[in-house]
């Protein structure tokens, strides 16, 4: 999965790096078909161990799909994290 960073905010007590995948298209994990109908999607807040006494902070945006198969239980979808 490739990303890209949208932003990088600075706080007193974190750092927070703001990134989204960059694939214009997602495959069902239920039936492997490939779509591009996007569903909408959310945010995700991924913490880790301070550096330097700052709290680091990954806020991954995440898109939901709609599955193109009408025959597929999975109507809608997340994308999935696989190795590029």
């Amino acid at each position: 999965m490739f990303a890209r960073l949208e932003s990088i905010d600075v706080r007193a007590d974190a750092v927070v790096f703001a990134v989204a995948s960059t694939p214009l298209t997602a495959t069902c994990p239920r039936c492997g078909s490939e779509s591009a109908r996007t569903h909408g999607g959310y945010r995700r807040i991924l913490a880790d161990l301070p550096i330097a006494g700052r709290r680091i902070k990954l806020d991954v945006g995440v898109r939901r799909f709609r599955c193109v198969d009408t025959g597929c239980p999975a109507v809608t979808f997340a994308e999935q994290n696989t190795p590029a």
